[in-house]
């Protein structure tokens, strides 16, 4: 057990840019979930508002079947972002001091890379926000606060 000056200066550990530090920590430590729910919702066609972002026409549907692209452009669905795969495999997460930015390096160019890039897809919805912080994010600054405090 220890004693109270022990406990004061594991205390001071606790700093407020320790506790900075940690949580963008976990943020990249979390890396793979943050990326994960950010596909799930662009699966369904939204972005990081929760907003349908667009859905196909006819003429996707053809371009698509030409093609051969294996997931279903029907009409009037909304976009899942999926056609040759660069846009998905290229997804990260970038922490950098006490900023963190998911992105893709697959996000062409031209007109393509203004719609992918001035429509909100990278980050996540409050929902699925509020899921990896409960799920990962607070389970690892409990770990770092306890094991800091010795407790």
């Amino acid at each position: 057990m220890a004693t109270l000056l022990e406990q004061i200066n594991n205390l001071k550990k606790l700093s407020p840019s320790e506790i900075e530090k940690q949580l963008f920590l976990a943020v990249k430590k979390a890396e793979s979930e943050f990326i994960k729910l950010n596909k799930g919702q662009l699966a369904q066609g939204k972005n990081a508002e929760d907003k349908i972002v667009g859905e196909y026409s006819p003429f996707t549907e053809v371009f698509a079947d030409r093609d051969g692209i294996a997931t279903s452009k029907t009409p009037g669905s909304p976009y899942n972002f999926q056609w040759s795969g660069d846009f998905y495999d290229g997804f990260s997460l970038s922490v950098t001091g006490t900023e963190a930015t998911i992105f893709s390096t697959g996000i062409g160019s031209g007109g393509k890379k203004e719609f992918l890039t001035t429509n909100n897809l990278f980050g996540l919805n409050n929902e699925n926000l509020a899921k990896v912080i409960k799920d990962e994010i607070i389970p690892f600054i409990n770990k770092f606060a306890r094991t800091t405090l010795n407790i």
